[in-house]
């Protein structure tokens, strides 16, 4: 009756140790996935920050290509997440003409196949920052 007492305890805490792993893998899972959006955002600001203002690109929609870089070339990282998409949004802040408001959203689907997305704006000045 012993044996199978602790046969059971044995158990349980297997069971229990590969559940509270598997939970943890998932966040961390969902954590690397909005890391690497954040870079892609962030890559796509700067490269715009980097760009003459007079030459600042149009509003670009949801895509694998909508945030094209120098060259034509999409953020390598673009393509770790799954069905990643990123989209430009650039208008004049708030009717003036020498400063751009800029939003770049990547777009992905988590493991359950439910899109998930990070906005990340900015502001471009004619004159620079």
């Amino acid at each position: 009756m012993v044996e199978i007492l602790l046969s059971l305890f044995f158990i349980i805490a297997i069971v229990t140790i590969l559940f509270s792993t598997s939970g943890s893998l998932l966040t961390r899972r969902r954590s690397d996935q909005q890391s690497i959006a954040a870079k892609v955002a962030t890559k796509d600001i700067e490269y715009l920050r980097g760009l003459a203002f007079a030459s600042l690109p149009a509003t670009s929609p949801p895509g694998p290509s909508g945030c094209l870089q120098l060259g034509g070339s999409t953020d390598p990282d673009l393509t770790k997440l799954r069905d990643g998409k990123c989209a430009r949004t650039i208008t004049n802040y708030e009717g003036n003409a020498i400063i751009k408001q800029t939003t770049v959203t990547v777009y992905w689907d988590n493991d359950n196949g439910v899109e998930q997305q990070l906005k990340m704006d900015t502001l471009i000045y004619e004159s620079g920052l």
